[in-house]
């Protein structure tokens, strides 16, 4: 799999999504965002198949899927939408999970050719 990064622009919610397939890529990006290059996010990333950051004041979600698995693309983008969700104030639980379920649905979707590019969409 070739090192690939994806943005994507999240609509309505004015977000910005930042997809990386390379874990050293996605952990510069990281720390030119800000994040402190010797938190435990990182130790975490070294690793892990997939990590995900994001920071609510510039809404913005940095994802790293290292594995290429569309698994773990999903994973990752279940905590992106939750970010995304939260900072939006969409309240969502088992009895009303339809706003997760399209976006987690939605951000999978647009970046599983990154992921697999034979990947259907």
């Amino acid at each position: 799999m070739s090192a690939r990064r994806k943005s994507l622009r999240v609509e309505p919610y004015g977000w910005n999504l930042y997809l990386f397939t390379d874990r050293a890529k996605w952990a510069r990006f990281c720390s030119k965002r800000g994040a402190d290059p010797f938190a435990d996010l990182f130790k975490q990333a070294e690793a892990a198949v997939g990590m995900t950051d994001w920071n609510a004041e510039h809404c913005e979600c940095v994802v790293g899927v290292f594995d290429g698995d569309l698994a773990t693309l999903a994973h990752e983008m279940t905590h992106a939408a939750i970010a995304i969700l939260n900072n939006a104030g969409v309240k969502f639980a088992a009895t009303n999970s339809e706003p997760l379920a399209y976006l987690v649905g939605y951000l999978t979707g647009e970046c599983a050719r990154s992921i697999q590019p034979k990947a259907r969409r």
